[in-house]
């Protein structure tokens, strides 16, 4: 604070040295509720506002802000949820977690800061009972470890299986390929595309070797001998056609945990020199790699999934958007592997929020 002081004869100055600090929010937040056939009779959003500015002693801790936004954003839920449900049996409103038959409330997180993508406003009007439909969300979970001599990798199967279960759990449709050769990976994406072909949302997910060349990313089947980078490109699987040319819907979201540069070298790492190359992302997909571009991903020797598939699956279900997921993926990641090996996530998502844990009812 700056304060200006006049006398008589003389113009001083003197600067005052307590430490303000002024913070403004936003926050867009929606609440749903549906009855247990499935019907949606709450639809609300409401966008909360404002500003902070305190000096000093004064100043409010972020976590204080946090609870007190929460907090009002809470009030808000029950004001609306109230009036609008008291027809739903009691039985279904004490569920702590939503299960089939109960109230499901798909909320992104509350955080004192703009939210990475809000959710779009209900074309209802709120309160009108309306046919809700889930998303037909489809995963193609592929795990390739079966390779020549030293090139072999022990946990991708492992992790493909693990994240197979998760992703049925959830609600996806998944199809599973495992130690799969270039033709087993190309029939098995070309029957993934018929399957899955009305899909809304589709994930990929991948673990195995994978490499750069010249700034292009390939999947390696494990039957590839490449001699050369040519003989290696005939071999190998673009990751960009893949995207493109195999994963339905106007959603995808692909998890590569694979990155590394020669194969055939290093066995304890599914990285190597200079890692997977970064990504144009088309519209509408969400890329998360094991490891930065450039850098290493690790298999997990001696552990039952490597580092990346072990933080995925203990943050898949959360109830949070997916950009806030991978986030702590790549927290635990970062602690496990004493900062060696940081995740990495290119995206052009469009829409609303997406929270994997929620985009399919259960069956």
């Amino acid at each position: 604070m700056l304060q200006k002081l006049l006398a008589t004869q003389c113009v001083d100055w003197q600067v005052d040295t307590e430490s303000c600090l002024m913070r403004s929010y936003e926050i867009d937040l929606q609440v749903r509720g549906r009855t247990p056939d499935g019907r949606l009779v709450v639809s609300d959003r409401r966008l909360f506002r404002g500003e902070r500015n305190d000096c000093g002693d004064a100043v409010t801790s972020s976590a204080s802000l946090r609870t007190e936004i929460e907090e009002q954003a809470g009030q808000w839920v029950m004001a609306s949820l109230a009036p609008r449900l008291r027809s739903i049996s009691q039985a279904a409103l004490g569920s702590s977690r939503p299960a089939q038959g109960s109230i499901a409330l798909p909320m992104g997180p509350v955080t004192g800061a703009q939210p990475e993508s809000a959710a779009p406003a209900s074309p209802h009007a709120a309160g009108e009972p309306q046919s809700v439909r889930p998303l037909r969300a489809h995963a193609l979970v592929i795990g390739n470890g079966a390779y020549v001599g030293s090139a072999a990798l022990a946990n991708p199967v492992n992790d493909a299986r693990a994240i197979s279960s998760r992703l049925t759990a959830m609600g996806f449709q998944v199809t599973r390929v495992e130690n799969a050769d270039r033709p087993s990976l190309v029939r098995a994406l070309a029957q993934f595309k018929t399957t899955a072909s009305e899909a809304d949302l589709s994930v990929l997910f991948y673990a195995g070797h994978g490499v750069q060349i010249d700034g292009t990313n390939f999947l390696l089947p494990i039957d590839i001998t490449p001699t050369d980078a040519p003989s290696l490109r005939l071999q190998a699987l673009p990751i960009d056609d893949v995207i493109e040319g195999y994963l339905p819907g106007k959603t995808r979201v692909v998890f590569l945990d694979a990155c590394r540069d020669n194969p055939f070298a290093a066995p304890s790492t599914r990285g190597g020199r200079r890692g997977l190359a970064p990504m144009n992302v088309p519209q509408g997909t969400l890329i998360a790699f094991a490891a930065k571009d450039g850098g290493t991903a690790e298999d997990g020797v001696g552990q039952p999934h490597s580092p990346f598939t072990t933080a995925l699956l203990a943050h898949l279900e959360e109830p949070q958007d997916i950009v806030i997921v991978l986030r702590q993926v790549r927290e635990r990641v970062m602690q496990a592997t004493q900062g060696r090996q940081q995740p990495w996530d290119y995206g052009s998502l469009t829409g609303g929020s997406l929270v994997l844990s929620r985009v399919a009812l259960p069956k």
